[in-house]
């Protein structure tokens, strides 16, 4: 029985536009992660938990994005930490054949 886990660290966020679209250099992120943002000033809404889409290499779009988050295009100081990496995954072998179970965290 191998058990994974792994944590994810806060990441500072190079802009934030009106339109939910993050510039972050090599996030790393793939489209579907949960990810939290925090001291984001000038967008109202902005800081809470969001899934995310991934446009490239260095930018995603934070889904559910809606005219109720829209304020200044920002570039001041705001963060960002992958909230979906504390997944567990177990993989067994009882039979022979691996087995992979993703499991998540409590709510």
């Amino acid at each position: 029985l191998n058990v994974l886990k792994a944590e994810d660290t806060w990441k500072t966020i190079g802009s934030i536009t009106n339109a939910g679209l993050v510039t972050l250099d090599g996030h790393g992120y793939v489209t579907g992660n949960k990810v939290k943002v925090s001291g984001v000033a000038g967008i109202a809404g902005a800081n809470r938990e969001w899934i995310i889409t991934r446009n490239g290499a260095n930018t995603f779009t934070l889904r559910g994005w809606g005219a109720a988050h829209a304020g200044l295009e920002t570039t001041e100081e705001g963060r960002v930490k992958r909230m979906d990496k504390g997944l567990v995954q177990i993989t067994s072998c009882e039979t022979g054949d691996a087995t992979k179970h993703n499991v998540g965290r409590p709510s």
